[in-house]
């Protein structure tokens, strides 16, 4: 077994270490993206009040993110525990959605395009309501755990529509 066989066998496991693992992964990869984005500055435009009302500071912004990365790793290792059809694309859906998440910088603080972060921000959750759907017809309890995304990607659109219109 490879050595990512065997990382991706670990994270599928049913046991609260793999909880550790596919929460600690999550926000691990998390860290490592925002932190580069605010080291590198990407954050300049939250610096400016006027670009856009009730803007978050960008350490605010990637603190919500590694909250809400945490717990799609837990909603990924709920799914663990089921053997039913479909848990397979519902995790997998799932690890997609970390993926496409742990993007949101680029799209969002860096880029200087608002249509363009509202458009992203708008698959973003085309992609949660999606892979909620997935998800719930193997565990609620892990969809559940999708809504607080679901949430703050509205919360941010509405932020950024706020902003287009005072442009």
């Amino acid at each position: 077994m490879s050595g990512i066989e065997g990382f991706v066998d670990a994270l599928n496991r049913d046991d609260r270490l793999s909880l550790a693992r596919n929460v600690l992964f999550a926000v691990s990869l998390g860290l490592l993206v925002f932190g580069l984005v605010l080291v590198l500055g990407g954050d300049r435009r939250a610096a400016a009040p006027e670009s856009l009302w009730l803007w978050l500071p960008g350490w605010v912004i990637a603190l919500v993110w590694l909250v809400l990365l945490a717990f799609l790793g837990a909603s990924r290792w709920l799914l663990n525990s089921y053997t039913i059809i479909g848990v397979g694309q519902a995790r997998g859906l799932v690890t997609l959605l970390i993926l496409v998440c742990l993007c949101w910088p680029l799209h969002s603080l860096v880029a200087g395009s608002l249509s363009f972060a509202l458009a992203a921000n708008g698959a973003t959750f085309l992609l949660t309501a999606v892979a909620m759907l997935f998800v719930w017809q193997s565990s609620r309890d892990a969809a559940y755990l999708l809504v607080p995304l679901m949430a703050w990607l509205v919360f941010i659109s509405i932020i950024i529509l706020a902003a287009m219109g005072q442009t």
